[in-house]
């Protein structure tokens, strides 16, 4: 796997969370983040954590990818659950 490869993919899931709907029943909005990590888990297989791995260091770092915050208080936030799910998701699909 190319760093191309890892900085397109880590681009795609920052499109994803950019485009949210957010709804006031819920602190968790609906993006197209899900849609995206499908493709990536289909088309990457087994290497597919490797960019979601990244997006979550680039999140950490105090760069705005996620949908809600940013930096290393967002792991206390309730949406970091969502995040680091996509992490489990691409580990439990192969």
């Amino acid at each position: 796997m190319g760093l191309a490869e890892v900085v397109l993919s880590i681009a795609l899931l920052v499109l994803g969370a950019e485009a949210s709907i957010k709804l006031p029943i819920t602190p968790i909005p609906f993006t197209l983040q899900t849609m995206f990590l499908t493709y990536l888990i289909l088309i990457l297989g087994r290497r597919s954590w490797r960019p979601i791995m990244g997006y979550l260091a680039v999140g950490l770092l105090e760069l705005s990818v996620f949908a809600y915050g940013e930096g290393l208080h967002y792991v206390a936030s309730s949406t970091f659950g969502v995040s680091h799910g996509l992490l489990h998701s691409c580990s439990h699909s192969w």
